[in-house]
């Protein structure tokens, strides 16, 4: 199943379209974050790290369009490698909400005394086992989705992980150096808006390559059906 020639034919407006949309929230859930710092208003919903904020919530929307749009690919396209997906991007929903590597991090820098070091805090490496450990699950759980594929469904995957080894690096490196400068107030909030706002505009892009692939996908099942419909018409033919 290669969707390639699909997405360069189909008319891509609305992947494009949606992509623009994206950004141009995360744009001004930004400018908002900045605009408290700046002014030094205490709004603390309009900020981008805030739990259950504009920026956190506009995340779990998108993870949450995602997941339904690759549980959608797996029915559409009889392919199980489209619904790992879906629970990939509904366990980051999960993770994030139930702050779960952050819980289990406290948990394992308590129980196995990390201490602090190269700056960083014990927590801070508690959480990045959990992560570690969280990895054991998830890079398992891809490369099983990208070995049951066929060619056309990796292509489409390889785009996909590119923006979520991205999303990572925002989630693991940078907020690594965001934890140095915890007790320098104007360096915190600025990695903090470099942090959450880089994963903002990460998702975005990851998003709109999954709704890319949708849309392929779409004009792909229309064709085949055609011509089903025409090779049966032709059998039909022959008969009488």
């Amino acid at each position: 199943m290669n969707l390639r020639p699909y997405r360069q034919t189909h008319p891509q407006e609305a992947a494009t379209l949606f992509l623009a949309l994206f950004l141009a929230t995360d744009a001004v859930i930004i400018a908002l974050d900045i605009y408290t710092w700046i002014t030094g208003l205490k709004v603390p919903y309009l900020t981008v790290s805030q739990d259950l904020g504009f920026g956190e919530s506009f995340e779990y929307v998108k993870f949450l369009w995602a997941a339904i749009l690759t549980a959608w690919l797996a029915v559409r396209m009889d392919r199980i490698g489209y619904i790992i997906w879906s629970f990939v991007f509904l366990g980051l929903i999960v993770d994030d909400a139930m702050q779960l590597h952050e819980t289990i991090g406290t948990y394992l820098t308590r129980t196995l005394s990390i201490p602090s070091a190269f700056g960083l805090r014990g927590q801070d490496f508690g959480e990045l086992l959990a992560m570690a450990a969280g990895s054991l699950v998830l890079v398992p759980a891809l490369l099983f989705s990208y070995l049951l594929s066929d060619t056309g469904v990796r292509t489409a995957q390889r785009r996909w992980i590119k923006w979520l080894v991205l999303l990572a690096i925002f989630g693991v490196l940078v907020d690594a150096v965001h934890s140095l400068f915890l007790q320098t107030p104007s360096l915190e909030r600025l990695f903090s808006i470099l942090e959450d706002g880089g994963e903002l505009v990460v998702i975005s892009f990851l998003v709109a390559a999954v709704l890319d692939t949708f849309m392929a996908s779409r004009r792909y099942v229309t064709d085949r059906l055609r011509h089903d419909s025409l090779q049966a018409a032709a059998r039909g033919s022959r008969h009488e």
